[in-house]
């Protein structure tokens, strides 16, 4: 670590923007473009860093600085003013042996920041809140491995005492090298209905954070798929192709499914809902000789992934169903 990073760093934990904005990084010799920071300080408090007592600086890379500790090379300002960047504040990119300083509105920016938005690390009397471990995380929807339909999907969690937001990533990768979403939130919930692809498994983990603490938890994955709200397929059954459907599907907890066959069935046939361990959780029902279909309440099961199995003396098929 250099002997520039670590005031750097600590600028932006208390709110110091770069001083390199707009950043035009390859046509120093020619005018920047209207927008930019200007060397007369006409619109310091408008672009740039906000602050009129640092140079302009339009350079996002490291760059060198001559004795008086500016940049070596000349920069020009929307009027066409020549200048140099200023190598001597540390919220530039200057290499580290020209940066020895913080401006004096930097400074009082500074101060007002931890002032305002982090009083507790100067009051003696602050009591730190404490963050329940991440492993006691209840009540995660959905289930680890479950599959959900992408017109339909909310994560969810039980809330966890004195955790002011949490942060949720969402990755196609176990290693969350590449993220598909991130996103900040103060309820323990988020929506992500008709954003993601169908037949792919994500992985997502949960950040949970206060003034004073933080951490993310060990990730969970899901699977989706999309159907319209309807799961159909075609089976054969001696020969004679039917459609079967289950609607809707997903289904929400406290409602009814609807098995609906498409064929008139010439066998009496038992429907059976069982969840992931094979346990029987809906009362199996007969689907008589000539039926179409039939209404079965699922009001009384929990959220989760199920089973539906219609069976008879010449087959036995089964179609998953989630309810929310």
């Amino acid at each position: 670590m250099g002997t520039k990073v670590l005031p750097h760093e600590i600028g932006h934990i208390f709110s110091m923007p770069h001083t390199f904005w707009p950043i035009d990084s390859t046509q120093h010799n020619l005018p920047a473009p209207e927008g930019y920071e200007k060397i007369d300080g006409s619109n310091c408090t408008t672009t740039g860093d906000g602050f009129c007592d640092t140079r302009p600086d339009y350079i996002g890379y490291r760059w060198d600085c001559n004795e008086d500790q500016e940049s070596e090379f000349t920069l020009r300002d929307p009027d066409d003013v020549e200048f140099r960047a200023e190598g001597r504040n540390f919220m530039s990119y200057s290499d580290d042996y020209c940066s020895d300083r913080f401006s004096g509105e930097q400074m009082e920016a500074m101060r007002a920041y931890v002032t305002s938005q982090l009083s507790h690390i100067i009051d003696e009397n602050y009591e730190q809140k404490i963050i329940a471990p991440i492993n006691a995380l209840t009540g995660i929807q959905p289930a680890n491995g479950a599959e959900i339909n992408t017109t339909d999907v909310t994560l969810q969690w039980d809330a966890i005492e004195n955790v002011t937001h949490y942060v949720v990533e969402l990755s196609k990768q176990s290693d969350f090298d590449s993220l598909m979403h991130k996103e900040v939130v103060t309820d323990n919930n988020i929506d992500l209905s008709n954003i993601l692809d169908d037949g792919s498994t994500y992985y997502w983990r949960l950040g949970i954070y206060n003034l004073g603490y933080t951490c993310f938890s060990d990730y969970l994955d899901f699977n989706t798929f999309s159907t319209g709200g309807e799961v159909t397929s075609t089976q054969n059954i001696n020969g004679e192709e039917f459609l079967f459907s289950i609607i809707p599907n997903p289904v929400q907890s406290g409602s009814k499914i609807l098995i609906q066959l498409e064929s008139e069935l010439t066998q009496e046939v038992d429907i059976s809902i069982s969840n992931i361990t094979g346990q029987i959780s809906a009362q199996t029902v007969n689907m008589a000789k000539g039926q179409r279909d039939i209404s079965i309440d699922v009001k009384d099961m929990s959220k989760g992934l199920y089973f539906v199995t219609l069976s008879s003396v010449n087959f036995n098929f089964t179609k998953k169903l989630i309810i929310n």
